[in-house]
């Protein structure tokens, strides 16, 4: 009974996770969306208190939230006790604040990440359409991609479109095996196979770039030695990353920080065969 009652304070040990306990108990059932809106926080800081809310908390078939039994029984303990106090938090952000959630939430695709993780399996043949997309970019412009990077140089027939293919599914592969072996995480696989191939969005975009300019003759390759484009690249292979670890964790229902050690890993990974290749 003690042991039980210390894993509840435990967990209650935030405001911000009695707050989702009293939202839950209030509403019955909320979406992560719902949640974040209410509570005013990012995906990343939901969804790490979620995890410390451990078994007080479920998801239902529409991967909605409520408490469960043991978390009913910590509402009780929480309202009853002196030691918690849930009183409402006032928020006083700074006057760019808002501008600068827009700016974030826009860059990192929060409302298309939102809309898509509704119903993942809906947006399977639209990921594989971006996929085959990127893949053709990159044939048409003469670019061999390799997981986050291209070299450039011609390939025979659809070998570049193969290798776009395959270089999305292995960085699939690697999240999910990752989140696996180090946090036990086996659902959300659809959502995760569909939110990597988002993540590849900036990597496409990079590959139109290169195309245009060899059509359009822009002559960047030659512009400040080469380093426009480079840049251009490292921007966008960072912005995968970053999408790809809001992928993770709205997938695999875990923190930022820990999605984000996927993402290292892959970008590690990345480096790797960089030194093994020659880069573009």
């Amino acid at each position: 009974m003690f042991k039980r009652k210390r894993k509840i304070y435990h967990a209650l040990n935030h405001p911000l996770r009695q707050e989702i306990v009293e939202l839950l108990m209030i509403h019955g059932v909320l979406s992560a969306s719902e949640l974040k809106d209410r509570l005013n926080i990012g995906p990343g800081k939901l969804y790490y208190h979620l995890e410390n809310l451990g078994n007080l908390i479920e998801q239902t078939e529409q991967r909605k939230y409520r408490l469960s039994k043991e978390g009913e029984k910590a509402y009780k303990l929480l309202v009853s006790s002196e030691s918690f106090q849930v009183n409402e938090r006032v928020r006083t952000p700074g006057p760019l604040s808002p501008l600068f959630n827009k700016i974030k939430s826009t860059f990192l695709l929060d409302w298309f990440f939102l809309r898509v993780y509704e119903s993942p399996v809906r947006h399977i043949p639209e990921s594989f359409v971006l996929i085959l997309f990127g893949g053709w970019l990159c044939y048409i412009s003469q670019l061999q991609p390799i997981l986050l990077y291209y070299i450039s140089q011609n390939q025979p027939g659809y070998w570049s479109l193969i290798h776009f293919l395959i270089g999305w599914l292995t960085i699939y592969a690697i999240a999910e095996v990752l989140c696996f072996g180090l946090f036990r995480r086996k659902s959300g696989n659809i959502s995760l196979l569909v939110g990597s191939a988002i993540s590849m969005f900036p990597l496409i975009l990079f590959s139109g770039v290169w195309f245009l300019n060899s059509q359009l003759e822009w002559n960047l390759k030659n512009l400040y030695g080469g380093m426009l484009l480079r840049g251009l690249l490292l921007l966008c292979q960072g912005w995968t990353l970053s999408l790809l670890t809001i992928s993770v964790s709205r997938a695999k229902k875990i923190s930022v920080d820990k999605a984000s050690l996927i993402s290292f890993t892959i970008a590690y990974l990345n480096i790797a065969i960089f030194i093994l290749q020659k880069g573009i």
